[in-house]
């Protein structure tokens, strides 16, 4: 019976042994484990960005060269407009006078819906080189983020100014801002625009 007692006294020495080597693993892991890091954060001012690169500026000055002639042709369109005005007017009236102002009618038809359709091409040619751009800025701001150790990368709205106004739009705009404040040292706007700039100039 002593001697089971004993052998008892012993296998329970050697679990508190092992609970004792269990824990002490456990709190040495635990008190020499690194904390986690905080999350690195940076910053970009999205407007800036756009209107600083360099593909941008090509992009736009084509599409205005673009408009330009358009213009032009319009301009002309117009100029042949007025003179067949003065036309008609110096016309007798009869059957030729009328026919004249059919013409006239369709010159004018035509030139109100070439300036229409104008208008709206060149406004979605610019959505589209706009959505682009932005599309390459999110692919350049990833590239930047793998490369610098970035955990996020947040385009900023602390540079937007709460419109005046009514109480509602006054309410909107404050509610839909997020940024108060920003420490520039977050700010990689200068940074990614020369990423960016750099790569275009290669590719081009």
């Amino acid at each position: 019976m002593a001697r089971h007692r004993n052998m008892m006294a012993a296998a329970l020495v050697g679990i508190a042994a092992l609970v004792g080597i269990g824990a002490g693993g456990v709190t040495a892991s635990l008190q020499f484990r690194a904390p986690p890091s905080g999350p690195t954060i940076a910053i970009v001012d999205l407007e800036a960005v756009i209107n600083k690169l360099s593909e941008k500026t090509d992009k736009f000055n084509q599409l205005a060269k673009s408009h330009k002639d358009k213009s032009d042709e319009l301009a002309k369109l117009s100029d042949r407009i007025k003179a067949k005005e003065a036309e008609i007017k110096a016309m007798p009236d009869g059957p030729a006078k009328e026919r004249a102002k059919m013409d006239y009618r369709e010159m004018v038809y035509r030139g109100e819906f070439e300036a229409q359709f104008a208008g709206r091409q060149l406004d979605q040619l610019q959505g589209e080189a706009l959505r682009d751009l932005y599309l390459k800025i999110d692919e350049a701001a990833t590239a930047l983020a793998k490369r610098n150790g970035y955990h996020m990368v947040i385009v900023s709205d602390e540079g937007v100014d709460i419109p005046k106004g009514n109480s509602e739009s006054v309410m909107r705009g404050m509610l839909l801002k997020r940024f108060m404040y920003v420490d520039k040292a977050m700010d990689i706007t200068d940074e990614l625009v020369t990423f960016m700039n750099n790569a275009y100039t290669t590719r081009r």
